[in-house]
């Protein structure tokens, strides 16, 4: 998957359903669920099937659709039937700014373990085989696990006296 990164934010393209074109959505490994703005879901005719409270990164609360996305793709791979928020990204100012369609959360990033993210050459290779990169190239691995949102986290241990734990988050 060939992305852009402006922002320190990583940002991929999907095909929905099977509306022509493609959206921007920012991947994003600390956010829960997928978003999809308003307009795109009343663009795509769909329909909301829960509503919750949600907080979001800045510790502010609101009141959210869920819907479903019958097909999600990202370089030619379906994701099928992944809920998703509908939300007015025009209402945050910081995400107003990047003028995108939505984001790829951890609803649909756990539905394929293994990803590799190469900034050089700005590709993400996702895949059910755990290898994916070739052994020359330079590179940091670090193993982690998820909390009950599937979000990435890892355990910090410095000189066996500084134990941090930290969320993995590329949005």
């Amino acid at each position: 998957v060939d992305f852009e990164y402006s922002g320190d934010l990583i940002f991929i393209k999907v095909k929905l359903n099977n509306i022509p074109g493609e959206y921007r959505f920012i991947f994003d490994t600390g956010a829960a669920f997928n978003v999809i703005s308003n307009k795109i879901a009343q663009k795509m005719g769909l329909k909301s099937l829960a509503e919750s409270t949600i907080k979001d990164a800045t510790k502010n609360t609101g009141k959210v659709k869920f819907c479903m996305i019958p097909r999600l793709t990202i370089a030619g791979i379906p994701f099928i039937n992944t809920a998703a928020a509908i939300m007015d990204l025009n209402q945050s100012p910081w995400l107003r700014c990047y003028q995108i369609d939505g984001v790829a959360g951890m609803n649909l990033l756990r539905l394929v373990n293994n990803w590799q993210i190469n900034y050089q050459s700005r590709k993400i290779t996702f895949s059910d085989q755990k290898v994916l990169v070739d052994p020359s190239v330079n590179r940091l691995v670090i193993p982690f696990n998820r909390n009950i949102q599937r979000i990435p986290k890892i355990n910090l241990h410095i000189h066996d006296q500084l134990k941090i734990k930290c969320t993995v988050d590329f949005g």
